[in-house]
C-alpha cells in the first residue's frame, strides 16, 4: 500500500476468484493454465495487499473466509462487468463469450435443459458452459455458479428466481404390480401398497396431492398429504423409475421422466378419487448480489422460450 492506495493486480483477483470457484489451488491452476505456485503467490499477494485472510487452506481444499466470501462476490461481479465491457467493444460480431457455470438436476438437466441449449451453444461458439448435474441443491455462492435450474418450491434463501415452467407428476406403477396388488382408489388405500420414495427430501414418506378433501392432514388450501410405506428410497429419479418398472412398488414421479413410459404402457397411471399429485415449479435461480450478465440472461431467455405455454413440451402430445 502506498499513500493509502491498494496495489493489487487483475491477475491476483482472477486467481482468487478461480480458487473459490474451483475449490482448490490445484484446480484453479488447471483452469487458468498456470503453475500452482503462481496461483498461491498471487492469492498471498492479494491477501497482503488487503491485510486480511481470504482463504482457509488445507492440503486438498481452499474455502473462503467470511471476508473472503464477501470479496469473492464483489470481485466476481467486477470481473463479469469487465467481460461485458470487452464484449460490448469487440465481441458483437463473435456472439457471446466467456464462461457460465450452471447447476442442473441430473435427469431433468440432461433430458430437457441441455437439449434446449444446444442450438444456442452452436450459435455462440466462444461461450463456454461448465455444467454440474446433481439432484442435490448446490450452493450457488460456494460453488461459484452463475445459474441453477431448480424444481420444486424454493426456500426463502435470498436467491432471485424466474419461473420457467411447471413439472407435473403422476402416481404410477407397472402393469405387473397392478395385476398383483390392485389399484388404489383413495388416499387411504396407499397405506396398503409398497411405495418408492425420493431420498433427497426429508419427507420422502409423505406424498402431497391437490384436493379439497378432508381425509388427510391438510398442508394448505387445496392440498392434502398422506404418509406412505416406502419400501425403497432412492436419491435419483431414474433409479426410482427402474424400481417401479420392475414391479417393486408405486411412486409419484415427474412426467418429464415417465411421460413416454406412460404413453407406451410400460407404466400405468393411477387415479385417486378427486386427487392428483401436486405440480412443481421449474425455476431459474441466481444470487441477488451478482449482476446478471448478458450471457446468463440469454440462457434464461432461451429456456423460457423453449418451455413457453400452458403445457410444457414434456407433457405435450
Amino acid at each position: 500500500m502506498d499513500g493509502g492506495t491498494l496495489r493489487y493486480r487483475f491477475e491476483e483477483i482472477e486467481a482468487f476468484v478461480a480458487v473459490v470457484e474451483a475449490g482448490s489451488i490445484s484446480a484453479a491452476a488447471v483452469r487458468l493454465d498456470v503453475a500452482k505456485s503462481v496461483i498461491s503467490k498471487r492469492v498471498s499477494a492479494l491477501e497482503d495487499c488487503l491485510g486480511v485472510a481470504l482463504l482457509q487452506r488445507s492440503t486438498r481444499r481452499a474455502t473462503p473466509t467470511t471476508g473472503g466470501l464477501e470479496f469473492f462476490e464483489r470481485s466476481k461481479a467486477v470481473l463479469q462487468e469487465l467481460e461485458e465491457a470487452a464484449h460490448a467493444v469487440g465481441g458483437r460480431q463473435r456472439g457471446l463469450t466467456g464462461t457460465v457455470r450452471l447447476a442442473l438436476p441430473m435427469s431433468f438437466g440432461h433430458m430437457h435443459v441441455l437439449p434446449a441449449l444446444m442450438p444456442f451453444l452452436k450459435q455462440n461458439k466462444d461461450l463456454l458452459l461448465q455444467v454440474d448435474l446433481d439432484d442435490r441443491h448446490m450452493d450457488l455462492v460456494q460453488g461459484g455458479y452463475d445459474l441453477a435450474i431448480r424444481i420444486g418450491m424454493l426456500a426463502d434463501s435470498g436467491l432471485i428466481a424466474r419461473r420457467l415452467a411447471h413439472s407435473q407428476r403422476a402416481l404410477c406403477c407397472s402393469p405387473e404390480y397392478l395385476a398383483r396388488k390392485g389399484q388404489p382408489t383413495t388416499l387411504a388405500d396407499l397405506a396398503h401398497h409398497d411405495c418408492i420414495g425420493y431420498g433427497l427430501v426429508s419427507s420422502s414418506h409423505i406424498w402431497q396431492f391437490e384436493t379439497t378433501g378432508k381425509d388427510a392432514r391438510r398442508l394448505d388450501e387445496g392440498r392434502v398429504a398422506t404418509t406412505v410405506r416406502a419400501r425403497i428410497v432412492a436419491n435419483n429419479g431414474e433409479a426410482m423409475v427402474q424400481a417401479v418398472l420392475n414391479g417393486l412398488g408405486l411412486a409419484v414421479l415427474p412426467t418429464f421422466l415417465v411421460g413416454g413410459l406412460l404413453k407406451s404402457g410400460a407404466l400405468v397411471p393411477l387415479a385417486l378419487e378427486g386427487l392428483r399429485p401436486t405440480m412443481d415449479p421449474v425455476n431459474a435461480v441466481y444470487t441477488q448480489s451478482r449482476n446478471l450478465s448478458s450471457k446468463v440472461r440469454a440462457i434464461i431467455d432461451v429456456l423460457a422460450a423453449a418451455w413457453a405455454g400452458d403445457v410444457a413440451p414434456w407433457d405435450g402430445p
